[in-house]
Formats: C-alpha cells, structure tokens, sequence
C-alpha cells in the first residue's frame, strides 16, 4: 500500500510540473513579447534606435518561446490559459520580428545594390575630371593608352578606387577608344564616353571589353553629355520608357 501511495504521489508531482512547467512557458513567451513590443514602441517613439537591437532579439526570444509552448500544451485544467498566453505572446512579438527580419532583408539588398552600382557613383568623378581636362587641352579629349593617367595630371585627387570595381574582379571603368584626341565638340554628346569592362587600369576600346553576360547582365555606361545609363550586353542597348532596347551610339 505504501508502495503505490509513494508512486502515486511521484506521479501526482511530475503531472503538477508538468502542467505548471507549461504555464510558466506560456507565461514567459507572453512577457517577453511584451517586454519586446513595449521596447520597440520607446524606441520609435523616442528615436533611441540604439534600443533597437534588444528590442529585436527579445522579440524573436519571445516569438520562438511562444510557438514552443503553443506546441507543447496539452489538454487539462489549464490548458486554454496555456494557449491564450502563448498566443498573446506570439502576437506581441510578430510585428517588432517582422519589421527587424525586413528590415535585414532591405539592409542586405542595399548592400548588394550599393556593391553592383560602386562604379555608378564612381564614374560623374571622371566625366567631371574629363571635362577639366578637355578645357586644359584646348577641348582635345585624352590619348587611350594614357587616358586615366592624363586625368589625374589635371586632377590629382583621383585615386585607383575611382576606376577599379572593389567588389568585382577584373571589372573597371573603361573609356571609349574611339573618343579618344578628339576635340569634345567634334563628338556627339550621346556617344558613349565611359563604360564597365574587362580589365584594369587605363582600359581602353569598345563593345568587345564588355563582361560575358554570365558574369554581368547590366553594366553602367556614361555618355559624353553625362547621362548615366545601364546598358543591357546581351541586348546590347538601353531600356526605353516602355522597355523597348535601344541602341547606343560608340562611335563619335
């Protein structure tokens, strides 16, 4: 008798565990997700986006402990208690996780958009520092062999970074050969002055240094009036206002 009193009572101690330990779990999902939602309306509010991070991570803590206890909640006394808890605390944490997992996802792509187009921001340095020179030249544009060189002479602070690619290898601005010891007024303004190409300093020459399409779809082309464009290489032309390819112009 004493045997099955002690084993009832071992059993009647884990259920009691057991169903408080789920409580607790529901619990605790609900306050994090409220600490984690109460955290990002201060931070908005008073613009502390230092808070931010705390806010997030207590927010997803809060998020996964309430889908646990959801999972983990069974039929018994308390069980609607359990579920309305963890519920509440998955609903408090959705919109802070949400907005921080967006707000990654955005961070991310920009940082792949601000690495394609680093050469997009690079190259109104150099028609600028083409302008200069040409005017220093009695309008004459450079030699190809020398063209990057010739810029700097006018406009020393030129760097390397202003024509090579630093987070694509073997990209670089490249200058239209064609162009190249013609006086600027001689060249049609919608020719195409620089473009992205294949190799390295002081390149060179024409459509055949654009990259494989495997390697780039778009590349960024400057013209001679300093409209910035992106030329589509398998295509070989820009997009119009509605989509239509249009041809660029490469010789003078």
């Amino acid at each position: 008798m004493a045997r099955r009193n002690g084993k009832g009572i071992r059993m009647n101690a884990r259920g009691y565990v057991k169903s408080h330990g789920r409580l607790c779990l529901s619990i605790a999902a609900l306050l994090i997700g409220l600490l984690g939602f109460c955290g990002g309306v201060v931070t908005f509010v008073s613009e502390r986006f230092t808070l931010f991070d705390v806010t997030a991570y207590l927010s997803f803590a809060g998020l996964l402990v309430g889908v646990a206890a959801i999972v983990v909640s069974r039929r018994g006394s308390k069980a609607c208690d359990e579920l309305t808890y963890a519920v509440l605390g998955v609903i408090l944490s959705c919109p802070v996780a949400g907005f921080t997992a967006m707000g990654y996802v955005t961070v991310a792509q920009r940082r792949i958009i601000g690495e394609r187009y680093t050469l997009y921001y690079d190259m109104p340095r150099l028609h600028k520092a083409m302008q200069s020179y040409a005017e220093s030249q009695d309008g004459r544009l450079p030699e190809a062999a020398t063209w990057f060189d010739s810029l700097r002479q006018v406009n020393p602070a030129l760097s390397d970074d202003e024509f090579r690619h630093p987070h694509d290898p073997g990209i670089s601005v490249a200058y239209n050969a064609a162009l190249a010891g013609r006086r600027i007024t001689e060249v049609s303004p919608d020719a195409v002055l620089f473009f992205e190409g294949m190799g390295g300093r002081n390149l060179a020459g024409g459509p055949e240094l654009l990259p494989p399409t495997p390697l780039r779809s778009t590349v960024c082309i400057v013209l001679v009036k300093g409209v910035r464009q992106d030329y589509w290489v398998e295509q070989r032309g820009t997009h119009g206002p509605n989509y239509e390819v249009l041809p660029v112009r490469w010789e003078p």
